[in-house]
C-alpha cells in the first residue's frame, strides 16, 4: 500500500507534527508558510527541517516563551521581522512581517488562509495570493524565488484573487508586472493562468508611466529586494531608497 505523502515517518515529520500541535494547544492565531504551504498549491515537495509559522508581532514572542518552556533555544536575531526557536537540527521561524518591512501580518492574512491537513494536525496555511505576495519581493543574490512563483501562479493561476494581488502589490506594480512577464516566458502556453485584465492593466501602467518624465530624484529600490547588493548605491552613489530599516 502507497503511503500518503504526509505520513508520520521521519524525524523531520514527527518535529513538524508535534510543533504543530503544540501551536494549535496554545490557542493563539497562526499560519503555516514556507515549503509546506507551498505544496498544497503546487505539488512540489520540498525536504527542510526549518518549519515557517507567520503570526502577528504580538504574538512572536509569545510563542518564544511558549515553546521556551518546552525545551527550545529561543533566539530573536531581526526583531524587525522574524524571531526563532531551535531544538537538536530544526527550527521554527515565527514571521510576523516580510524582511523589508512592507508586509506586517495582520488580521486579514487569517482571513484569507486555508486549513489543511499537514502531518496529522488541520492547521491553517497562508493563502495562495499571500505565497506570492511574500516571495514577490525576495530576488537575493543566494535566494531567488521565482521558480516557486511561477509554479504557483501555474497551478493556482486561474483560481487566484487577482484583483486583491493587484491592490497588496500596490505602488511596486512594476515587480508583479516583471513577474508575470517571467511566467509567460517559461510557460507561453499556460498564459492564460493570469487573466488577460490584469496583464492590461499593468501593461497601461507601464505604458502611461513611460509618457511622465523621469523622477528628479535618483532612487533605487533594490534594497526592498535584496539585502546587502545595493549597498553602494545608497551609500556611494547616494541614491533614495525606502528599506525595511526606516520604515
Amino acid at each position: 500500500m502507497k503511503k500518503n505523502k504526509y505520513d508520520i515517518s521521519a524525524p523531520t515529520d514527527e518535529f513538524c507534527a508535534d510543533v504543530l500541535q503544540k501551536l494549535t494547544e496554545s490557542s493563539i492565531p497562526f499560519i503555516v508558510g514556507g515549503a509546506h504551504a507551498l505544496r498544497q498549491y503546487s505539488e512540489i515537495y520540498r525536504d527542510t527541517k526549518d518549519l515557517d509559522i507567520f503570526c502577528k508581532a504580538s504574538d512572536a514572542l509569545k510563542f518564544l516563551q511558549i515553546f521556551e518552556n518546552h525545551g527550545f533555544l529561543p533566539e530573536s536575531r531581526d526583531a524587525r521581522w522574524i524571531v526563532k526557536v531551535f531544538k537538536d537540527d530544526y527550527v521554527v521561524d515565527f514571521i510576523f512581517n516580510s524582511m523589508n518591512g512592507l508586509s506586517p501580518i495582520t488580521d486579514d492574512w487569517f482571513g484569507r488562509s486555508k486549513k489543511f491537513n499537514l502531518f496529522g494536525v488541520k492547521v491553517p496555511c497562508l493563502a495562495a495570493e499571500d505565497i506570492l505576495l511574500q516571495k514577490g519581493f525576495i530576488m537575493d543574490k543566494h535566494r531567488f524565488d521565482g521558480a516557486d512563483i511561477y509554479h504557483l501562479i501555474l497551478k493556482q493561476g486561474k483560481q487566484m484573487d487577482w484583483e486583491y494581488i493587484l491592490r497588496a502589490f500596490d505602488q511596486h506594480w512594476e515587480l508583479l508586472l516583471s513577474h508575470l512577464m517571467l511566467f509567460h516566458y517559461i510557460y507561453p502556453s499556460e498564459r492564460d493562468c493570469v487573466p488577460s485584465g490584469i496583464m492590461d492593466e499593468l501593461l497601461e501602467r507601464l505604458s502611461a508611466q513611460r509618457k511622465l518624465p523621469t523622477p528628479i530624484e535618483p532612487v533605487c529600490r533594490g534594497p526592498l529586494i535584496s539585502q546587502g547588493q545595493y549597498d553602494k548605491d545608497i551609500k556611494e552613489w547616494k541614491y533614495k531608497t525606502i528599506t525595511y530599516e526606516n520604515l
